[in-house]
């Protein structure tokens, strides 16, 4: 390893905390965001986690992964807090209209094009984010001030997110740990050589590999410094889970993965350091096990499609049809007969639209009408969106593209786990319930619990930045007494948001603890995309906005920070206006 320094009414939810001055270095939060990967949040309530469990904190028990349901979508929007249709990362793997210099990359060598055939990536490259990190935003907003680390047992996490948008000669994160992939990419060796591997994975040793390197990077930050931020994907379980499924030896996977747990905190408190940490343990998705494997490719050319017309892009219980040519006249009957074929086959559970179809239903079978919730429309997801029935998994391009036994993708692995834990005082213990909601798409209703989404929008509040630019997920303050957070991970404000609909095609917007700043608030038609500004001004409480009676909008609220001037978001949320 190498240093390389749906809202309802009167919906009310709390905010992204704004920045605030430095403060003395021992008065700073020390954050950590461990993964635990692949690991379904049942385990937690099972017990497979004694010593997690023993530490208390705040457990999300209806927590949610985004979808895809997949390791680098999730990673991604923990660490950029945005969904896939905006962070680049869509899927383990996606299409590009654009020939693209190799098969792990997003740069095109070519204009894009979208009468021709995508090219297949599986975005494992720094240049497929189009979000910014919280290793960059702590970089833009702080400079030095901060220190981060990364520490991963994946390869192509390591790729993903060593990127270097605030210098050139460095990676955004001070520190990184990860395997080298092989291929010797660029970069690369400046982080991932010596790593032990797993022979067979390719993937780091063991989680005590990883764990060993998190403990080393307390004296590796910035003039040896410890990192403030660390950043940890735990690769085990996922590992142990595809190859066995979700048995003896997975459980065994999670109680491992709770040992290297135990040894972070003890040499934290060894250090007289856990008493300022604040642990945000998750896992970026759960894992099923998929005896049962169905194959679109076959499906679709045995009802008479031509394999030169389509792209089938496979992310384990989901599968991404993306149309040869987007722009052809006979696309939406194209469309309409892929989606027949793929339900008289059985072995789904969904298929819906990326964008309207004219020829059936208009927009009753998208994405954005059935599963608002999922931000799965994006121009980088397929034109079909196919998920698989519980128990079962895609194999596509061929029947044998994906032999293993454990999968996950689908909306049936979006149970993962959630816990905001640590020595700080000001951490919470409580468990945060919700309703769980058919194909786990509950967000909008428990709009008090968590998704993956919220780790970056926290862990930049415990250090006193702004979140960062793309992120849509909130600060977690239901987890802490924020009177009790130390120094520079105390809010300035947190400014809160309610929606109310008093009256045909209209919404009450309302905004609390907005004080003296500047607050704008602004509204984008769900169908359309457009965005329009419907309130700006100093102490902002109430504004009355009208819409289409019956349409779904997003409500946006901005506010500019006394300390920093920037003018951040604060707050998301959607609302269906009265008819």
């Amino acid at each position: 390893m190498a240093t390389t320094l749906a809202a309802t009414a009167a919906l009310t939810c709390a905010a992204t905390p704004s920045a605030v001055a430095a403060t003395k270095g021992d008065e700073r939060p020390l954050v950590y965001l461990i993964v635990v990967d692949g690991l379904d949040g049942d385990r937690y309530d099972s017990g497979r986690l004694p010593f997690l469990r023993s530490l208390g904190g705040t457990y999300f028990r209806e927590s949610r992964s985004v979808m895809i349901a997949e390791t680098n979508p999730n990673h991604t929007a923990m660490i950029t807090g945005a969904y896939g249709d905006t962070s680049g990362i869509p899927g383990n793997a996606f299409a590009l209209f654009a020939p693209l210099e190799n098969e792990d990359s997003c740069r095109a060598t070519g204009p894009e094009d979208l009468t021709k055939g995508p090219t297949i990536t599986s975005g494992e490259n720094a240049n497929c984010l189009q979000a910014e990190t919280l290793f960059a935003a702590l970089k833009r907003q702080a400079g030095t001030r901060y220190g981060s680390a990364f520490a991963t047992g994946k390869p192509k996490l390591g790729r993903l997110f060593s990127g270097r948008t605030r210098d050139p000669a460095r990676s955004d994160a001070d520190v990184i740990f990860a395997p080298c992939s092989g291929d010797d990419l660029p970069g690369e060796a400046a982080y991932c050589s010596g790593v032990p591997l797993n022979p067979v994975s390719g993937y780091a040793l063991d989680d005590r590999t990883v764990m060993d390197a998190v403990l080393a990077q307390l004296s590796q930050g910035p003039g040896g410094a410890r990192p403030d931020f660390s950043f940890v994907n735990l690769h085990q379980v996922d590992s142990i889970g595809h190859i066995s499924g979700t048995g003896p030896l997975y459980d065994a996977a999670a109680g491992e993965a709770d040992a290297q747990l135990r040894r972070l905190v003890d040499r934290l408190k060894a250090r007289d350091e856990w008493k300022r940490t604040v642990m945000i343990v998750v896992s970026d998705h759960s894992m099923e096990t998929t005896l049962t494997k169905s194959t679109l490719t076959s499906r679709y050319t045995a009802a008479g499609v031509p394999a030169s017309a389509f792209t089938v892009v496979q992310n384990g219980s989901v599968d991404m049809v993306y149309l040869n040519d987007r722009t052809s006249p006979e696309r939406f009957a194209l469309l309409a007969k892929l989606r027949a074929a793929t339900l008289a086959g059985g072995g789904t559970s969904e298929v819906l639209y990326r964008e309207p179809n004219p020829v059936d239903g208009g927009t009753t079978h998208t994405i954005g009408a059935v599963h608002p919730a999922w931000h799965a429309g994006g121009p980088r997801h397929g034109d079909l969106f196919v998920t698989a029935a519980p128990g079962g998994a895609f194999s596509d391009p061929g029947e044998f593209s994906n032999p293993i036994p454990g999968n996950h993708g689908g909306p049936q692995t979006r149970d993962n786990l959630f816990v905001v834990t640590g020595g700080s005082a000001a951490v919470r213990n409580q468990t945060v319930t919700g309703v769980t909601g058919p194909f786990l798409d509950d967000t909008l209703t428990n709009v008090t619990s968590a998704e993956n989404v919220d780790p970056a929008a926290t862990a930049a509040g415990l250090l006193g930045v702004e979140a960062p630019a793309q992120s849509q997920g909130r600060f977690l303050a239901e987890a802490f007494d924020l009177g009790k957070l130390p120094g520079g991970g105390r809010p300035e404000v947190l400014p809160t948001l309610s929606l109310s609909r008093p009256s045909r095609g209209t919404v009450r917007v309302q905004t609390f603890r907005v004080g003296s700043r500047e607050a704008r608030v602004s509204l984008r038609d769900l169908r359309t995309g457009r965005v329009r500004q419907v309130a700006k001004r100093t102490g902002l409480r109430t504004v009355l906005v009208r819409g289409v009676a019956g349409r779904r909008y997003e409500v946006r609220v901005r506010v500019r920070s006394t300390a920093t001037g920037v003018l951040s978001d604060t707050v998301r949320r959607r609302v269906t206006l009265r008819r």
